[in-house]
């Protein structure tokens, strides 16, 4: 029961990073989605996790307006609960930042990223 993380560089064209989230274990993931922001992606049972949004000192920040996270396949938008998106290891979604991919979470597969995408992971 492990999703990963499919990133773009913007070109779509290269993928140099790759990493999974797993649903069974308490690692927390960050994906930076700016200067200021990053995705805070974190387990909540065996079949949900969250991403939320926190600053460069892991405070809790509001989602950035232009963030949207969507269903892969049908572009449908994912459950939001205030300012956390719920996600299920069982679905694929597309994190979109002004209508343009920023990364995916892909059930059973890596994450890919551009060489600009910034990544941590905390182990619990």
């Amino acid at each position: 029961m492990d999703t990963s993380f499919v990133s773009m560089c913007p070109s779509q064209v290269q993928m140099v990073f790759k990493g999974s989230v797993s649903y069974r274990k308490d690692i927390v993931n960050y994906v930076r989605i700016n200067a200021n922001v990053e995705a805070k992606i974190s387990r909540l049972d065996r079949a949900c996790a969250q991403i939320a949004f926190v600053d460069n000192d892991d405070q809790p920040v509001p989602a950035p307006s232009n963030l949207t996270v969507v269903f892969q396949g049908t572009q449908h938008p994912a459950a939001r609960v205030g300012q956390v998106f719920l996600i299920s290891w069982m679905e694929n979604y597309v994190i979109l930042v002004n209508g343009v991919e920023l990364f995916r979470l892909e059930n059973q597969l890596a994450i890919d990223s551009g060489a600009d995408l910034v990544t941590r992971i905390v182990q619990a």
